[in-house]
């Protein structure tokens, strides 16, 4: 574990990894730019597609969206367990986020002052009781909880969920998004052909959570528990866990049940004092991804405001401190 240094005193760090899940324009990276802004040690991780992208075999356009293929997990898991081992950003890590121009939905100077103390009362209260520095991660993405092996990394998980008119909606108001490529260390700004949204993207975003919903419905079905059938016709494949509870205004909480495990990666291997962290990606043998998630936040990002958004992920962080 690294250790912080604070008024000449060094502070072992606990890492608390903080998933920010939804679709493309639920709003998950103007909450976790809030959520930076009033935690004191706290960065941002953002869920970038891969550099080589699949061409979609249909409509024959890059498909950024594909959970199958936007993304590589395995390194995805072996990055997020390297932050935590080396209590931060890796000084080699970019994204191309700060290049796309986003809409400013703001939460109240009193509201994200209120919150702040409240953390760094938490903050205070860890040093003197624990000996032990709290840094926040905040993981921000459109597929975060597609593969187990990611899921497992994240100690709070948080999803906006919005509409497919709202979202439709938002990101045709968009211009482009900066995009990694090989040839440009700046990215590439990709911007959506006509009939991108209902053809690519909408369909990969049910394919990727329609499991984690009741009746595969991504929009308004219920919530499914771990190990819950989705579908009435899709076979229970995990012990049922405990029921599902609600949460501060309308947010959906879901606690103790089991993570699958997935194709594509493996438990880390041991890591030896003062030995380089071995970041190559690992696999396994089982096939588990697109399942319903344990311990999800499920935020009602269209009915609530921003304040009130920002407001129930802090709570979630808190419990998690």
């Amino acid at each position: 574990m690294d250790k912080h240094v604070l008024n000449g005193v060094k502070y072992p760090k606990k890492i608390i990894l903080v998933g920010v899940g939804g679709a493309s324009c639920s709003g998950k990276t103007t909450l976790a730019k809030h959520l930076r802004r009033t935690l004191k040690n706290s960065f941002i991780v953002h869920q970038d597609p891969e550099q080589l992208v699949p061409i979609h075999p249909i409509h024959n356009v890059q498909d950024w969206d594909d959970p199958d293929g936007a993304i590589e997990w395995p390194r995805l898991a072996s990055f997020l367990r390297r932050v935590r081992e080396e209590g931060g950003l890796p000084s080699d890590y970019k994204s191309h986020d700060g290049l796309n121009k986003q809409i400013q939905v703001p939460v109240s100077d009193d509201l994200t002052s209120s919150w702040a103390q409240k953390f760094n009362d938490i903050q205070e209260h860890a040093r003197t009781t624990q000996g032990i520095d709290i840094v926040w991660g905040l993981v921000d993405g459109f597929l975060l909880y597609w593969h187990p092996d990611v899921v497992r990394e994240l100690d709070v998980r948080l999803f906006l969920r919005v509409s497919y008119d709202t979202l439709k909606e938002r990101r045709e108001r968009r211009f482009g998004y900066h995009t990694a490529v090989l040839y440009s260390p700046e990215g590439s700004l990709w911007q959506d052909p006509p009939g991108y949204w209902d053809d690519i993207v909408w369909p990969a975003y049910v394919k990727a959570h329609k499991n984690m919903f009741a009746e595969g419905d991504v929009s308004s079905g219920a919530l499914v528990r771990a190990g819950e059938q989705a579908d009435k016709n899709r076979p229970s494949k995990e012990p049922a866990s405990k029921s599902l509870s609600q949460g501060l205004n309308g947010a959906g909480l879901l606690q103790d049940a089991h993570v699958p495990a997935c194709a594509g990666s493996r438990e880390p291997r041991p890591r030896q004092e003062n030995q380089p962290f071995d970041d190559t990606p690992t696999c396994s043998s089982e096939a588990r991804c697109g399942e319903p998630v344990s311990r999800l936040v499920v935020l009602a990002a269209e009915t609530m405001d921003m304040g009130e958004i920002f407001s129930v992920a802090c709570a979630a962080l808190m419990d998690a401190a």
